[in-house]
C-alpha cells in the first residue's frame, strides 16, 4: 500500500487546514513534537501518543466533501468500546482546537489504556530521537515510516534510511547509503523461547527480510514518504548540498539491511545465543546484511559505530 499522500490531500498538511496541527509537531518550536508522533498512509494520517493511536485522519472520499477523523471512544469516556468517527469540513477544520483535542485524548490513553505498551513507546521514543530531537541530525538513521507490512506477509516495525551525518556533523552526504528495515523486541522472551506462539522470533522476522521485495516502487513511495515529512518540518536534518534526483534517491542496488533493536534484554538469557544458531542457517542475498543496534551510552540515537553484525 502507498504510503505517500496524494498532493491534494498533502497540500492540507502544508498549507491548509491541518496546518495547525502540523505546527504543533513541527520540530522547531512544536509544543507537541516530544508526545505525538505523524504517520502518513496514504489514503489516511495517524497521530500516536506514546505509540498508542490517538486519532486517525481520514482523507475526503468521492462521496463526502469532508475529512473524517477517528477516535477510541474509551479514551474520550473511559467506558464505552470500538471507535467514534466525526467529519470536519476545510472550515471547521482551520480552527479545530487541536491542542486541547490531542491533550484530552493523551489524558484519556493514559487513564483509560490499560495495556502493557512498553514496545510501542520505545518505538516512538526511537521515532523521535532519531528524527525530531536536538541530536536528531547528528544520528546516522532517519526513520521513514513505521508498523510496515510487505505484500508477502511480512511485518516490520520501524523503516529507515541509512543516511551517515556528515564529518563535521553539520550535513548529510547527497544521498543515503542503504534503506533498513527494524524490528524492536522488548524483553528477552519476545526475541525468541516465548510460550506464545504468536510471538514472532528473530529467525522468522530474518525470513520476512529475504522475502521482501524492496521494488522501485517501495523506494520511491518512501523516497516520497521522506520528503513529504520533511517538507511538513517534521525531520530534523541538513543538508550538506542540495539534494538531487530525489525520485532516486534509494536505488533497488543499494545494500538492504535488517536491523534488530533489542531493547531491555536479560542478558542472562539464553534465547538470543538459540536465535542466533538458528540465523547462521540462513542465507542472504549479497546486497543484504543483517545488524544489531549496540549503544555503549544510553539511549535511542541510531549510530553507524553502534551496528554490529557479530554479538
Amino acid at each position: 500500500m502507498t504510503r505517500a499522500l496524494k498532493s491534494e490531500f498533502y497540500d492540507e498538511f502544508k498549507n491548509g487546514c491541518f496546518t495547525p496541527l502540523v505546527d504543533l509537531l513541527k520540530v522547531k518550536k512544536g509544543k507537541y513534537r516530544s508526545r505525538f508522533m505523524m504517520n502518513l498512509r496514504g489514503n489516511r494520517v495517524i497521530v500516536y501518543y506514546k505509540g498508542v493511536v490517538a486519532v486517525t485522519i481520514y482523507n475526503k472520499t468521492k462521496q463526502n466533501k469532508f475529512y473524517g477523523l477517528e477516535v477510541q471512544k474509551m479514551y474520550e469516556t473511559g467506558d464505552s468500546s470500538g471507535y467514534r468517527k466525526f467529519y470536519k469540513s476545510e472550515q471547521e477544520l482551520s480552527i479545530f482546537p487541536w491542542e486541547q483535542f490531542l491533550s484530552n485524548i493523551a489524558d484519556g490513553i493514559d487513564a483509560y489504556d490499560k495495556k502493557d505498551n512498553s514496545e510501542k513507546e520505545v518505538q516512538q521514543r526511537i521515532w523521535y530521537e532519531n528524527n525530531v530531537a536536538r541530536n536528531a541530525n547528528s544520528t546516522d538513521y532517519f526513520i521513514v515510516d513505521t508498523e510496515y507490512k510487505d505484500k508477502n506477509g511480512g511485518r516490520f516495525d520501524l523503516i529507515a534510511f541509512y543516511w551517515p551525518a556528515g564529518e563535521n556533523k553539520q550535513g548529510h552526504k547527497e544521498k543515503p547509503k542503504k534503506i533498513s528495515v527494524i524490528e524492536l523486541k522488548f524483553g528477552d522472551n519476545a526475541v525468541g523461547g516465548s510460550s506464545n506462539e504468536q510471538t514472532a522470533t528473530l529467525s522468522t522476522h530474518l525470513q520476512d527480510f529475504k522475502n521482501f521485495g524492496f521494488s522501485d516502487d517501495f523506494l520511491k513511495d518512501m523516497t516520497r514518504v521522506f520528503f513529504q515529512l520533511y517538507d511538513l518540518g517534521l525531520i530534523n536534518i541538513k543538508f550538506g548540498k542540495k539534494v538531487k534526483g530525489v525520485e532516486n534517491l534509494i536505488s533497488s542496488t543499494d545494500v538492504k539491511q535488517m536491523m534488530f533493536i533489542l531493547a531491555n534484554y536479560n542478558q542472562k538469557s539464553n534465547n538470543l545465543a538459540n536465535q542466533l544458531n538458528k540465523m547462521k542457517k540462513q542465507t542472504l542475498p549479497d546486497d543484504r546484511e543483517i545488524v544489531f543496534a549496540n549503544s555503549s551510552f544510553m539511549g535511542y540515537g541510531l549510530y553507524d559505530v553502534g551496528m554490529k553484525q557479530d554479538l
